[in-house]
């Protein structure tokens, strides 16, 4: 089994193996707004608020970002 990133931040691996989409349907659900969007914290990093996606996961069909 999987272990999950236990702060509040999921990088996109996670998200990955959480949603069972692939990076590039996510990303296109973030441009039509069904999917949360990331957050950076960093230059170069960004990840995804866990509670956010645990939202999305809940009820997908009604998630609005």
């Amino acid at each position: 089994m999987k272990s999950i990133s236990i702060g509040s931040i999921l990088n996109l691996h996670d998200v990955v193996y959480l949603s069972s989409l692939s990076r590039s349907t996510i990303y296109r659900q973030i441009a039509l707004g069904k999917f949360p969007k990331p957050v950076r914290f960093g230059q170069r990093r960004k990840g995804w608020r866990r509670l956010e996606v645990e939202k999305w996961l809940r009820d997908p069909e009604q998630f609005q970002a």
